[in-house]
């Protein structure tokens, strides 16, 4: 048998089933319309497909497929008004001698559809300026030994700016301290003393000046190592006291 026959029988045994059950419902009431023409269908990959040009969503399939010379005999049946309907065509080799197994129709591709871009985050509101409550804690036996990383106790200007941002106790004192750990009455009706207690601790693990930072309910908004420079202190107050 010839590769050009045994193609044709392959496709045949491919559609026999088919055949068979669609066959069947036609033996009972076989009703030819008119023959639809056919049309022809490229799909991306490059695929042509050959199809019966119905109506859309009409169910129809392929009922078989028979050698002819130069081509083969395919039969279509369909679905028409609730009657079974069938036509067969011609359809000759293409040029590399393979017949044209009609299907259905392919989806045309879609184009992929970018997600909807998610806008920035806003950026966090930045607090307003608020009156601090300040408290800086050193251990005077390492003084000594910090030179300029202790200015920010002494500094003027850290002291300018604690007595004019800082909120007022009810004797209208600006509420700032800077207190050695081993001072001795922490004033405890101010409410002072747990917020030292915490500091001198830290001072004391660290071996360097310790500063916390309070908003008016006693907030705690910083509790960190002194910064080493007056300015460097400045900068940190000023990120909740403002300018």
């Amino acid at each position: 048998m010839s590769d050009e026959n045994q193609r044709l029988w392959r496709l045949l045994w491919r559609w026999s089933i088919a055949y068979a059950v669609m066959m069947a419902a036609l033996s009972a009431s076989l009703a030819f319309g008119d023959k639809p023409a056919l049309k022809l269908r490229r799909s991306t990959d490059g695929t042509l497909f050959i199809l019966p040009d119905l109506p859309a969503g009409t169910p129809y399939e392929v009922a078989e497929v028979t050698a002819a010379k130069n081509g083969c005999w395919v039969t279509y049946a369909w679905i028409a008004a609730g009657r079974p309907k069938a036509a067969t065509y011609s359809l000759p080799y293409l040029l590399d001698g393979e017949p044209i197994p009609p299907g259905p129709i392919p989806p045309e591709p879609k184009p992929p559809v970018p997600p909807d871009p998610k806008p920035p985050a806003p950026p966090e509101p930045t607090p307003g300026p608020v009156a601090l409550q300040v408290l800086m804690v050193y251990d005077p036996a390492n003084l000594p030994g910090l030179g300029p990383k202790a200015d920010g106790l002494w500094a003027k200007s850290v002291r300018d700016y604690l007595d004019s941002h800082c909120a007022k106790d009810e004797l209208k004192r600006p509420r700032w301290r800077i207190w050695p750990i081993n001072v001795g009455d922490v004033e405890k009706a101010t409410g002072w003393k747990p917020v030292f207690d915490d500091a001198k601790a830290e001072a004391a693990k660290a071996g360097v000046p310790w500063i916390v930072v309070l908003d008016p309910s006693g907030k705690k908004l910083a509790s960190q190592v002194l910064p080493e420079s007056d300015g460097a202190v400045l900068e940190l107050l000023q990120k909740w006291g403002g300018k």
